[in-house]
């Protein structure tokens, strides 16, 4: 903001502002002894101001862009995916599926220690009103696909992987850990690996393709279940993005185990689909 506007604002978002490790969500302000225990003489730093994220943030500088433009709003990426996404209230989450597991939960108006394995982040300010949110990373999702394709070949294509997968009705007794680089949220434990359990003279490829999607899918009821012993507020909504949620077939195993509607938003179809428990 203070290059934008040529030095007139020197101000930061409410969004932002939590992503420094130094802003105390209780007093919501800046929380200088986190600096002095770096041995960071605070009382000579000047702090940005920490406005609204929908605020008058003034105008550009001149010559930045072909025209002076006023800023209006400063918003971080995954606070803003969330409100895009319509995460907004209580008992609602969303819930990214690219190579990893990003899970984001609407945690309230008032700042509140984290579950254990997840952290709380500020969300957003707008009129003076706060809303506080829960992060957890899950680790692998769509790189466990991969894995299967590229280095096992036990499949052609991803999308072989979902027509297996529906094949079969269950996992046939198969569980699967996809803890290919370690156990993040909400266990953060990296000397686990990955581990296949309940295999037997019946089981097929299918089986393990859906063990391998319902391993994925329990990775992300974890940080949920994480997020609502916290809240105590039931998820009665989860939005999902990313690669994995245009498999229909994850989409309802992830239903199934939440027991919770699911929502997929990132779709070529404009259309929405929703998948019920």
């Amino acid at each position: 903001m203070y290059r934008l506007t040529g030095g007139q604002v020197y101000a930061t978002s409410f969004s932002n502002a939590g992503v420094y490790g130094c802003y105390d969500g209780v007093e919501e302000g800046w929380y200088r002894p986190v600096l002095e225990r770096l041995q960071i003489n605070a009382a000579a730093l000047r702090f940005p101001a920490v406005l609204d994220d929908m605020e008058n943030y003034g105008v550009t500088a001149p010559g930045i862009l072909p025209v002076q433009l006023p800023i209006a709003a400063v918003l971080a990426d995954q606070q803003a995916e969330m409100l895009a996404n319509q995460v907004s209230e209580a008992g609602v989450g969303k819930c990214t599926l690219s190579t990893g597991i990003f899970v984001g939960i609407h945690a309230g108006d008032r700042f509140r220690p984290a579950p254990k394995g997840l952290k709380n982040q500020n969300g957003w300010r707008f009129d003076g009103q706060t809303v506080y949110i829960f992060e957890g990373q899950g680790g692998m999702a769509g790189s466990v696909q991969q894995w299967v394709k590229e280095e096992l070949g036990l499949v052609a294509d991803y999308l072989e992987i979902d027509a297996l997968a529906e094949s079969v009705p269950d996992a046939g007794g198969v569980l699967f850990i996809p803890a290919l680089t370690g156990m993040m949220a909400p266990y953060w434990d990296q000397s686990a690996r990955g581990t296949i359990f309940g295999l037997s003279r019946s089981t097929t490829k299918a089986h393990l393709l859906r063990a391998l999607l319902e391993g994925i899918a329990y990775r992300v009821v974890d940080i949920l279940r994480a997020a609502e012993r916290e809240t105590g507020v039931p998820l009665r909504l989860l939005r999902v993005g990313g690669g994995m949620s245009k498999s229909a077939v994850f989409c309802q195993i992830l239903a199934d185990l939440t027991g919770t509607v699911v929502e997929r938003t990132q779709i070529e179809d404009p259309s929405r689909w929703a998948w019920h428990c």
